[in-house]
């Protein structure tokens, strides 16, 4: 300590390679050298830093696939997204290595298991259909969900100390990596949904989404920079950022407009009968995933919850979000069973389940209250709201009729 005092580099790491000789020789109940270095060897490399850029680059891959040269592209994305899953999941092995718990114990350690499972259900779609779309599903989810676990892992702590109460091996393997695959087929199913409405309209979509870019640059610019400069060391200024969302979202708005009054554009089909029916399929078997792992989580969490608080089902926030997600998917499926949907229903309907499942995610840790209230997370609320606002208008647009012109249109054209 005298020496880092001092300001005597090299007397203060010759004590530091003493020390860590000297540890070796002893032994610690549960701890082990190789089991530190290999922390930091994971500390260094940064798997999942590198897997989120490469999945980013693999949806570039994979979009350029839907424009042109499908097959070489699609082939060329499809690996790049199983090397990359292969990364990913040795990340999350390493931290299950290096904590010795199952692979989600904390916010962070979800977002980057749920991740890894729409990744994986991804692949299995691309394999199986070959027409790209599971290619774009699984490079954008992993992109995401690896963004959101760099947000959530802002203060360079992932391996928190565990609350009291999750303090178990067998509850962390069974309920919370049930109900995380719950969550991740969920959103898989909105996405999903999502793909289908903005293939339908594309034209409505780029406008919606140009707005959202600008909103979402008024409002998220601070954090937006505080995420780039983290990923790049380039220091950066959030109104750099503002106005630069904001020139892309109108520029985007402008070509959008231009585009919806140019036949070609306006008429065209993205959604190909083929397509529609594949992403159809694909729609109703991850609802199917959706509603069994969170059913079983959540009755695996009523065991858990009677087991230390002594009574199965309360009405805390977080059982009540669960509830709501498994009720949402049966609501989903019953329509579509009934016939009281089509496809296009379906997909519209499966947008409510991302919002049910961003609520039960994120929503309750921000009320405050609760036994599963584990903390106020600063920028949360206001992303979860324009989420939730960007879900709501998805919806309504995917409700318009596909013709669908305003009024003052429709009498001009008269």
């Amino acid at each position: 300590m005298k020496s880092y005092e001092e300001g005597e580099t090299k007397e203060f790491n010759g004590a530091v390679v003493r020390y860590r000789d000297s540890l070796k020789d002893r032994s610690f109940s549960g701890v082990g050298m190789s089991r530190i270095g290999f922390e930091w060897f994971f500390n260094s490399f940064q798997p999942f830093l590198l897997s989120s850029m490469l999945y980013l680059f693999a949806f570039l891959v994979a979009a350029g696939g839907m424009l042109g040269f499908p097959k070489v592209l699609n082939r060329t994305a499809f690996a790049m997204i199983g090397l990359t899953f292969v990364l990913h999941m040795f990340a999350l092995v390493a931290r299950m290595i290096i904590s010795g718990r199952p692979p989600v114990t904390n916010l962070y350690s979800t977002a980057v298991f749920i991740g890894w499972g729409i990744v994986l259900l991804g692949l299995i779609f691309e394999w199986v259909y070959r027409m790209g779309v599971g290619n774009i599903l699984a490079s954008a989810a992993g992109f995401m969900t690896l963004l959101i676990a760099h947000f959530l892992g802002g203060d360079g702590d992932t391996f928190t100390v565990l609350v009291a109460v999750l303090d178990t091996q067998f509850w962390l393997a069974t309920h919370v990596t049930t109900i995380n695959l719950g969550y991740a087929m969920t959103f898989l199913a909105g996405l999903i949904g999502l793909l289908y409405l903005a293939l339908r309209t594309p034209i409505r979509f780029s406008l919606a989404m140009s707005v959202f870019v600008v909103a979402g640059s008024l409002t998220m610019h601070r954090p937006i920079a505080s995420v780039i400069e983290s990923y790049t060391d380039i220091s950066l200024s959030a109104d750099v950022v503002k106005w630069c969302g904001l020139v892309a979202g109108m520029l985007g708005f402008v070509a959008s407009a231009w585009a919806s009054a140019q036949p070609r554009f306006r008429n065209a089909e993205p959604l190909t009968p083929e397509l529609q029916t594949n992403l159809s399929r694909m729609l109703y078997g991850t609802l199917c995933f959706g509603i069994f792992f969170s059913f079983v989580g959540t009755v695996l969490g009523g065991l858990w919850a009677d087991d230390s608080w002594g009574r199965f089902w309360g009405w805390d926030p977080k059982e009540n979000g669960a509830l709501i997600i498994v009720l949402w998917n049966a609501v989903v499926l019953h329509a579509r069973w009934g016939g009281m949907v089509k496809d296009r229903g379906m997909a519209v309907l499966s947008l409510g389940g991302n919002i049910a499942t961003a609520w039960s995610w994120f929503g309750v840790n921000e009320l405050g209250v609760g036994l599963h209230n584990y903390g106020f997370t600063e920028g949360v609320l206001l992303a979860l709201g324009l989420f939730v606002v960007s879900q709501l208008i998805a919806i309504v647009i995917g409700c318009l009729p596909k013709n669908f012109q305003p009024p003052a249109s429709a009498s001009a054209s008269a």
